[in-house]
């Protein structure tokens, strides 16, 4: 995987919400404001990513029960697909899949 500054923030698709690279952390990250009032920090992790897999762990997360842990995990079976997976910790057992995405590309109707 290849994380340039100038285009690694929009190679992957990821959550609605605002995405960046961090210079300092050599990271893309992600920033999630819920309707709930959850606001939510993701960095991803190097380790665990490659080029068709991406897992952002939560950095910091706001207004959510104390001990939660949460990550988002994204693949790219083709480039017309993805899928999304959020995944939560809520007692220190384990990531558990919290809500599952797929997402396909359309071609957009010719005038």
């Amino acid at each position: 995987m290849t994380l340039d500054p100038d285009d690694s923030a929009s190679s992957m698709p990821l959550h609605p919400g605002k995405r960046s690279f961090d210079r300092a952390r050599g990271s893309v990250i992600l920033r999630t404001f819920d309707t709930l009032g959850f606001a939510c920090t993701y960095v991803l992790d190097r380790a665990a990513s490659s080029a068709d897999r991406w897992v952002l762990n939560a950095a910091s997360l706001e207004n959510v029960p104390k001990g939660m842990k949460a990550r988002y995990i994204y693949t790219r079976p083709s480039e017309k697909e993805y899928h999304e997976v959020l995944e939560l910790d809520a007692d220190g057992k384990g990531f558990k899949p919290y809500v599952t995405n797929r997402f396909l590309k359309v071609q957009s109707p010719r005038s």
